[in-house]
């Protein structure tokens, strides 16, 4: 399990990040419910749909998630994360491997004794 600490750099528009949680052994499963209605192919970050509310308690007021699959504190799970900027994540883990795409602002990102790594919009960590 990595630690690791995410800090926005200050920008004027903070930042948002696509997150996937998947399972440590690399098999992605598809963990939809059959009966259930299916996802769209392709989601916009600003789309009027997602239902954006806090991040979990152990994140400083401000965070924003939009849940998109599955649930978060399990792996194969999807997220927008929103935050502003000047934003600090407090260093965490999870119990499956963490993929990210910044889709807005700017991120630097820096995993327990590791440089910091910059990320500008687009690029994936």
């Amino acid at each position: 399990m990595k630690n690791y600490q995410l800090r926005v750099s200050c920008n004027m528009a903070g930042a948002i990040i696509a997150f996937g949680l998947v399972s440590a052994c690399g098999k992605e499963a598809d963990t939809r419910d059959a009966g259930a209605a299916q996802a769209p192919l392709a989601l916009l970050s600003t789309d009027a749909k997602l239902a954006w509310g806090p991040c979990p308690p152990i994140f400083p007021a401000g965070c924003e998630i939009s849940v998109l699959h599955g649930e978060p504190s399990k792996p194969n799970a999807d997220i927008f994360l929103r935050v502003p900027a000047g934003y600090t994540l407090p260093a965490h883990s999870h119990t499956s491997v963490e993929r990210m795409v910044l889709v807005t602002g700017q991120l630097d990102v820096q995993y327990k004794g590791s440089q910091v790594a910059h990320l500008a919009e687009g690029q994936y960590a």
